[in-house]
């Protein structure tokens, strides 16, 4: 097994061709102990290294790591160099970025490099920071903390340094609410210590609210409004009859016969100027009233001071008293003379001699004061009291009480219309409660307004309720009368629950009324009485279901919804018709046995031929319906049936 021709088994410690070698494969020198590739003899740990080329040559662990300082070139700034790494300590300034990380001239990381920030140690001082005024730090490097306006003054001197234009060496601009000068003033411009809204002349210091006023220079010292009137009584010396005495000028209100003239106009004797003094005058304070004034009568004035205002024909009686104060012949004590218009005792009547207050053009007799319109009616004494012509009618309705069921009323009498049921006789016929009269009475009969229609009466086949038994045409609908002639029992396009429906047809010539009595149901626990009556006229169709509602019932139009009280089995089930007691029709259907006639949604329609009672009960007279109704489902609710 070991022989110069024997194949080697690298690394077994065994030398199977002789040529003293068992652990160095490349033949480069180096064991595999030594060797990090024994397989390549251009790897070995003294090869030289060639870098970044993914290969190893010396063996020792690094080939893109040139400069050894634990970084690969792809992470190290600069392989050569192993001082510098990401995360090496920087050496601020000194042309080398140390920790890679870009940056050797922006210790604080402003923004702004050393040359350019007037602190590189503080991140929120450099070029264009927003400056915070006023706290010993220039954030924007600008040379200036307490000048925030740059007008030149610091802010400890200056009124206002947010204004370039307020400072103490300003020009000040007069009354704009701004002191641009910071002197404290901005409406005192002459300086005597009153703003101008105080001062009457700004520009003027001699002038001012506490100046001394020189009388009559035309100048206003004080401020007060006035120089020519002294007395301040509003009026000035050139039209005041005394300007020392504020008591008296022109408009003062004059004190009627002081001695004093207030109002200054030379008068204090004739208040109402009229021409005559107070001596003379019945009212000196109104000047339409003295001796010789024309008298205007009857206005409680004595224009002419003699007197009299109330009596003008002076026939001793006052306007108030005398009927016409202009004819001394018409007064209170003067004697009557009867309907000739004039009114000579002024008692108010003329052509009213009994003093009933009608006059005798319209009262029945002038001599009674017994009768005359508007008097309270003695009725059925034979005296017209109120000359109405009518004394036996007493509400006036046309009938004398012989006549009249009830003379107290006018709405009562034989010709008026008869107000039923309400316990009143209002036409005199001695009936209130039988509208038809047919002799039973509205609480007994079920139909007052048809004579024919009461209890006992003959019932006939008209879908009415004749004998008042709470049913109609007992015993006068026959079997097959009305013909089940279409069901669905299992919509498509809608629930079971909503969209189950039947038909049936009036094969008679005369309308059916399904009233109260009517019953549908199956032969297991399904049933409903009909709670409304349902028409079927004569030769048409009604139709019944679970819901009235269109939008979820497959858009079927229903006479009657019999809701949760029934439901049409999908396999089998019957569909039954009675009244009175009588089966009227049946239908019965097994699906298994019905596949000509029914699926799911289509209706099983039968056939016009078919319409009758027996020829229903059989399949072969059933088909499925082929018309869309709603959805995919297909028959015709309520119409005639589509031709099998």
């Amino acid at each position: 097994a070991r022989n110069p021709a024997a194949e080697e088994t690298w690394y077994d410690g065994v030398d199977q061709d002789c040529d003293g070698n068992d652990d160095d494969q490349d033949g480069d020198g180096w064991s595999l102990a030594d060797d990090c590739d024994d397989a390549d003899a251009s790897v070995r740990p003294d090869a030289p290294e060639s870098w970044y080329d993914g290969v190893d040559q010396d063996c020792d662990g690094r080939d893109d790591d040139q400069d050894g300082d634990g970084y690969g070139i792809a992470f190290d700034c600069d392989d050569l160099d192993a001082s510098a790494y990401p995360g090496a300590p920087e050496a601020w300034y000194d042309g080398v970025d140390q920790d890679c990380d870009g940056n050797d001239g922006d210790q604080d990381r402003d923004g702004a490099t050393a040359a350019l920030d007037c602190d590189d140690l503080d991140a929120s001082v450099y070029p264009g920071a927003l400056e915070s005024w006023y706290d010993g730090v220039d954030q924007d490097c600008d040379g200036n903390d307490d000048d925030q306006d740059r007008d030149g003054w610091p802010f400890a001197e200056d009124c206002d340094d947010t204004d370039a234009g307020v400072h103490p060496d300003a020009s000040e601009s007069w009354y704009d609410g701004v002191d641009q000068d910071c002197d404290g003033r901005d409406d005192d411009q002459d300086g005597d210590g009153f703003v101008r809204a105080e001062d009457c002349d700004d520009t003027n210091a001699g002038i001012r609210p506490d100046a001394p006023e020189v009388w009559y220079d035309g100048v206003d010292q004080d401020c007060d409004g006035r120089d020519d009137d002294q007395d301040d009584d509003g009026v000035e010396r050139a039209g005041d009859c005394d300007d020392t005495d504020p008591a008296r000028f022109p408009g003062q209100a004059e004190v009627w016969y002081d001695g004093v003239d207030q109002d200054c106009d030379g008068n204090d004797e004739d208040q109402d100027g009229d021409g005559t003094l107070v001596d003379d005058d019945c009212d000196d304070t109104d000047a339409s009233v003295r001796p010789g004034a024309t008298e205007s009568w009857y206005d409680g004035i004595d224009q002419d001071c003699d007197g009299r205002d109330d009596d003008r024909d002076r026939d001793g009686f006052l306007v108030a008293d005398d009927c016409d104060d202009t004819d001394a012949s018409i007064r209170p004590d003067a004697t009557e003379s009867w309907y000739d218009g004039i009114d000579q005792n002024c008692d108010g009547r003329d052509d009213d001699q009994d003093g009933d207050g009608v006059d005798r053009a319209r009262d029945c007799d002038d001599t009674d004061a017994r009768r005359y319109p508007g008097r309270a009616e003695v009725w059925y004494d034979g005296v017209d009291q109120d000359c109405d012509g009518n004394d036996s009618d007493r509400d006036a309705d046309g009938y004398a009480l012989f006549f009249d069921c009830d003379d107290g009323n006018p709405a009562i009498h034989p010709d008026a219309v008869e107000v039923w049921y309400d316990g009143t006789d209002q036409d005199c016929d001695g009936n209130d409660n039988d509208q038809d009269e047919d002799g039973v009475a509205v609480t007994s009969d079920c139909n007052d307004r048809d004579p024919t229609v009461y209890p006992g009466a003959t019932e006939t086949r008209n879908g009415a309720d004749d004998d008042c038994d709470l049913s109609c045409d007992e015993g006068l609908i026959l079997p097959g009368d009305l013909v089940i002639t279409e069901f669905l029992r299992d919509p498509y396009s809608t629930t079971d629950a909503n969209g189950e429906w039947f038909e049936v047809k009036n094969v008679t010539g005369v309308d059916i009324a399904m009233c109260r009595g009517w019953r549908i149901y199956d032969e297991g626990t399904d049933t409903q009485t009909l709670s409304s009556t349902v028409i079927v006229p004569a030769g048409d169709y009604a139709v019944f279901g679970r819901t009235t509602d269109r939008t979820v019932n497959g858009n079927v139009l229903l006479d009657y919804a019999y809701g949760t009280a029934m439901s049409l089995g999908n396999s089998d089930d019957e569909i039954l018709l009675a009244f009175d007691g009588t089966v009227i029709d049946r239908v019965a259907y097994v699906t298994s046995a019905w596949s000509a006639a029914t699926a799911t949604g289509v209706s099983s329609s039968l056939r016009a031929a078919s319409t009758s009672a027996a020829a229903n009960d059989s399949v072969s007279n059933w088909c499925k319906s082929t018309s869309v109704f709603y959805g995919t489902d297909k028959g015709t609710p309520g119409s005639p049936n589509d031709p099998c």
